[in-house]
């Protein structure tokens, strides 16, 4: 029976370190409309042992929903309210992470107005790099 606890305390604390650390602030460049570049922030931070965090914008922050970690790999997603008509845009990020670089694309997921997905890219999605600051 020891044995049998043993092994599994040593496997939950083996999955532990196998997780990547995103806790920090990630900062990168994306291109934005005609081809300028604008930045883009997250951080990440560990409470009560959940992982939460918040994408910083011009104006406000807004929260990240989603949130899995496995191993090095993330998901996420972010949602956002058009200025001009109100509508919910929810944007999906995946993308690996090493010490001090988060590599990650992203896509929309939000349904149109007519209730169908958008269509997508025929390119793939840009890697967005961004990198730890604390």
């Amino acid at each position: 029976m020891n044995a049998m606890r043993v092994i599994a305390g040593l496997l939950l604390f083996s999955w532990a370190l196998a997780a990547a650390d995103i806790t920090g602030i990630w900062m990168g460049e994306v291109a934005g409309r005609n081809g300028e570049k604008q930045d883009l922030a997250f951080q990440f931070q560990t409470a009560k042992g959940a992982v939460t965090g918040v994408m910083f914008g011009d104006e406000f922050d807004l929260p990240v929903q989603d949130l899995k970690l496995d191993g090095d790999h993330v998901t996420f997603s972010v949602e956002t309210i058009n200025y001009y008509d109100g509508r919910r845009i929810r944007t999906a990020y995946k993308g690996t992470l090493s010490e001090n670089i988060l590599e990650l694309t992203r896509e929309q997921v939000t349904p149109d107005a007519s209730g169908k997905q958008p269509e997508k890219p025929k390119e793939p999605a840009p890697k967005l790099v961004l990198k730890r600051l604390t």
